[in-house]
Order: C-alpha cells, then sequence, then structure tokens
C-alpha cells in the first residue's frame, strides 16, 4: 500500500467509524437486515448470511458509502469466508467497482466498509435493495429459528460503526436481524391475543391464522387481540418483508369453541326469514354493522354483499340450499376473517 492509500484508507475509517463526521437520527429512512438461510441447522449444517442495504422511497439523499459489522456467537458458528455482494463487484448506478472496498473477517464476525467514489455521486445507491456482503458459516450446534448474528459496532480496530454515508454525513440505518420471535398465542372470552419481540425495524405484520389473512398491524406492534372468525385449532403466525426477503415466525396455536349462529339470521331472532334479507340491504346500503357478520354471509364465501341476499331469498322462496348452519344454530365450519360478536338467540 503506497503512501497515498495508506491516507485514503485512514480517512474512510475514520469517515465510517464516525468520527470524521458525527452521526444523524435515522429518519427510518434506510435499513440493513440480515437474511439468514436456513435459520433452522443442524451441526455441520452450511448457513448463508446476507446482508442487504434498502434505501427506501423518499430518503433524503442517496447512499455513497457504508460501513458494517456482523457477529455471531463462535460456540454456534464457524465463519469459512465473506466476499462482498453482488452490488459491491460492480456498482449498479454507474457499472464500475467502489473506488474504497475493504471487507475484515474477525474473531466473532467481520466488518465491511466501502465508499463508492470520493468525488462524484454518480454510483451512489438510490431508492432500493442492494445486497453488501454475503457470510458463508457453518453451524456447530442445533439451531431453530432464533439466530445469533447480529450488527455490531464494536468488531474491528478501530471498531466500526454500523452506519450509511449519505451527503457526507453518517446516518445510523433501521436493523432487521430476523423474524418476530416468543411468538404466544392466549385465548379469554371467545378473542385471541398474540404477543412477540420484535428483532427489528419491521413494516406492516401480516396476520396469518389458518392459512388466511385476518390483520396487518402496524410498524413497531408487540401485540394483537382480535375476535377470530374459525372455530376449533386456530393456528397463527406473522409474516413481513424486506427487500424480497420473507420473514416469517412460527405458528403459535390455541382451541376456539366459537360462537354459534344461525346463517341468513341477520336480525338474530332465531328465524331466517324475509325480514333478514332487508337487514342484509340496510347495512350494506344505508350504514351501520353486523352484530354476527357469519349470520349475514348467506353464500358462506367470507364476504358480505348482495349476492346473500339472493342466496338467502332463493333458499326461502325458491327452495335453494342455505349453508351451515342452517336452520338450527351452529358454529361457522368455513375459515374466513369473518367473525359474530354475538347470537342472541344460539347459546
Amino acid at each position: 500500500m503506497n503512501c497515498r492509500q495508506g491516507f485514503l484508507s485512514i480517512v474512510v475509517i475514520l469517515m465510517l467509524s464516525g468520527l470524521l463526521y458525527p452521526n444523524v437520527a435515522s429518519a427510518q429512512d434506510y435499513r440493513m437486515s440480515l437474511d439468514v438461510n436456513p435459520l433452522a441447522a443442524s451441526p455441520g449444517t452450511t448457513v448463508t448470511v446476507r446482508v442487504l442495504l434498502e434505501v427506501l422511497p423518499g430518503a433524503p439523499g442517496p447512499v455513497g458509502g457504508s460501513a458494517l459489522g456482523v457477529s455471531h456467537d463462535p460456540t454456534l458458528y464457524t465463519l469459512n469466508s465473506v466476499v462482498e455482494g453482488a452490488d459491491l463487484v460492480t456498482l449498479p448506478p454507474c457499472g464500475v467497482p467502489p473506488m474504497f472496498l475493504q471487507i475484515q473477517p474477525l474473531p466473532g464476525g467481520f466488518t465491511l466498509g466501502v465508499l463508492h467514489h470520493f468525488t462524484s455521486s454518480a454510483c451512489d445507491f438510490g431508492p432500493g435493495c442492494y445486497e453488501l456482503a454475503v457470510g458463508t458459516y457453518t453451524s456447530l450446534a442445533l439451531q431453530t429459528t432464533t439466530n445469533s448474528f447480529q450488527f455490531s459496532n464494536t468488531l474491528g480496530s478501530p471498531p466500526l460503526n454500523t452506519v450509511v454515508v449519505v451527503n457526507g454525513v453518517t446516518v445510523v440505518p433501521d436493523f432487521i436481524t430476523g423474524p418476530p420471535s416468543n411468538l404466544t398465542c392466549s385465548t379469554s372470552g371467545g378473542m385471541i391475543t398474540l404477543s412477540w419481540t420484535n428483532n427489528g425495524a419491521y413494516g406492516p405484520l401480516e396476520v396469518e391464522c389458518n392459512g388466511v389473512t385476518v390483520a396487518t398491524v402496524p410498524a413497531g406492534a408487540s401485540s394483537y387481540t382480535f375476535t377470530p372468525a374459525a372455530t376449533g385449532i386456530v393456528i397463527c403466525k406473522l409474516v413481513t418483508e424486506a427487500c424480497g426477503v420473507v420473514y416469517q415466525t412460527e405458528g403459535c396455536g390455541v382451541s376456539i369453541a366459537g360462537q354459534t349462529f344461525i346463517r341468513c339470521d341477520c336480525n338474530r331472532d332465531g328465524i331466517a326469514n324475509i325480514a333478514d334479507a332487508i337487514c342484509i340491504l340496510n347495512v350494506l346500503f344505508a350504514g351501520g354493522s353486523f352484530s354476527c357478520e357469519d349470520a349475514a354471509d348467506g353464500n358462506d364465501d367470507g364476504n358480505i354483499d348482495v349476492a346473500d341476499v339472493i342466496s338467502c331469498l332463493t333458499a326461502q322462496f325458491f327452495g335453494g340450499t342455505t349453508p351451515a348452519p342452517s336452520p338450527g344454530c351452529g358454529v361457522d365450519p368455513t375459515p374466513d376473517t369473518l367473525g359474530c360478536a354475538i347470537f342472541p338467540a344460539c347459546p
């Protein structure tokens, strides 16, 4: 390394460690995430960890450089190799390699420092997703979806802070290190409460129960309570996505007895007749809500619309068949997103 290269390396290390420019707060415009594959591994399994950078739409500026440290538990994994990601081999905006790139394998992890160009912004990363590094490991012990890979600010000498460089200033990005963990399901009064631990700055989380998306909870939430539409065993999980990587939890399950009802009995008086067709139409076109959505779902397709009115009237006046439960009380046999909060005519 000549004197100029040595000087530039020192400048880059100072910049990327946050000593030359001050850190500024993240506005959730930049996000680094770890894509660990597979999460569940037996001893001897090869595990790949991709480091991804997401520049979100509306970010105040493109990314012209990055520094990062990724640590692991050396009792659980051995680092075999680490290389630059596909988007640092050749920078997509300008088609050339970065002017400075340094990767350092270390005990317990690795560091990466990169500056795309010293004088031009033509190679900076605008909104989109970029692969920065790929590490290959060997699992030393049985692993489940809980893993030991983390972003670190303590690796290297001097230690590198995990940051991105935007307009010459280091910005601390948000992080995702894996899917939510410790998902639990509990039930009380016919309602299900999900609780979990977030392992990053996810976007909205989809709540899936028995294969059906029942809700979208806002970013940062760590619990959600709802009335399930399905009865019997209800198995739920959380799903989200970042940079094309799907992060999902293992499922947790509870048993729900469910509210019994009579299909097509919209007014809940115990008899399905023409008054119930009028009840459905009133809510659909005059406003209001259903105390028992399942009862108004006359054709049992998981939606409430004019087709349900036609289905109920056909069964009453033209010899059609009403889907169960009918004519007596029962639970909904079809999993969907509709529920039944109360139905006085049924126990």
